[in-house]
């Protein structure tokens, strides 16, 4: 009777689990990149990493709008307030972002882990 008390809450727990695509810690593909991570009750996101000027640690914060694959987000960074405006693609596992105003440009690319 106690395992069954201890497991059915462990169980409903598990179900309330987040089913949103960007649930989880994404991180971009090299060494010393950022890390993102999206509130899924809500349009904020944080970002850990070294800030513009590779220097520091700096936090990127703002918000983002997914629709089907196509993910935005904005924000700016704390330590020097430079804006970020990127524009991608969600593919499963992997984020694809590029600037909103350089389409062209090579694509950063985050995995989530």
């Amino acid at each position: 009777m106690r395992t069954l008390l201890l497991t059915v809450p462990l169980l409903v727990l598990a179900a309330c689990g987040s089913s949103h695509p960007l649930a989880g810690h994404w991180h971009e593909q090299k060494q010393d990149g950022i890390s993102l991570n999206f509130d899924d009750k809500s349009d904020k996101f944080l970002g850990h990493g070294h800030g513009t000027d590779h220097s520091s640690h700096d936090h990127l914060r703002g918000t983002y709008r997914l629709e089907g694959a196509a993910l935005e987000i904005q924000g700016s960074w704390d330590g020097t307030g430079e804006a970020v405006h990127w524009k991608g693609t969600l593919n499963g596992g992997q984020i694809e972002f590029r600037p909103a105003d350089k389409p062209d440009f090579s694509p950063v690319r985050f995995v989530r882990r």
